[in-house]
């Protein structure tokens, strides 16, 4: 990278707002089950914001609907009669971040790194605008997002 490069990089990071442009699929504790896993196979996604009173409140991911799954594998009409609010015993607490729309892309690469470092595994990255977790939420980020991301920071 050149010079001028690095240092336009350093006083004028890129910021989480460049990747907020997809329409969230949100759902709250009284969805049904049935339509999680429609929006899942529709759009191609494993990460789910759970939204109550206007507010971010958990994180649903395709690895806690199977861990529900196997929970519940014995137990006919189960998927047909549930709601997101049966699988929230299941959702992990601390699996997800929220940032404002002018976080840097740098601090968006360290989140995920100090969340390894930590022995945690960072689902993802929630954008909101002031960095609360409240309504709208703007953006979502995965680690899947990181190729992009590291890119766009010149980073290796």
């Amino acid at each position: 990278m050149k010079s001028d490069e690095s240092r336009d990089l350093l006083y004028d990071p890129p910021r989480v707002n460049l990747l907020t442009t997809v329409k969230l699929f949100v759902v709250s504790p009284s969805t049904p089950i049935i339509e999680v896993l429609k929006g899942i196979a529709q759009r191609n996604i494993m990460h789910i914001p759970v939204i109550e009173n206007n507010s971010l409140r958990y994180l649903l991911t395709a690895k806690t609907l199977a861990r529900w799954m196997a929970g519940n594998i014995h137990e006919t009409d189960t998927l047909r009669k549930a709601f997101v609010a049966d699988v929230i015993p299941f959702i992990e607490k601390q699996d997800y971040a929220v940032v404002n729309n002018q976080t840097d892309l740098f601090e968006v690469v360290e989140l995920f790194r100090n969340t390894l470092k930590g022995g945690m595994h960072l689902q993802a990255i929630i954008i909101t605008h002031d960095g609360r977790p409240v309504m709208p939420l703007l953006g979502i980020i995965t680690a899947s997002d990181l190729p992009k991301i590291l890119g766009l920071t010149g980073s290796k």
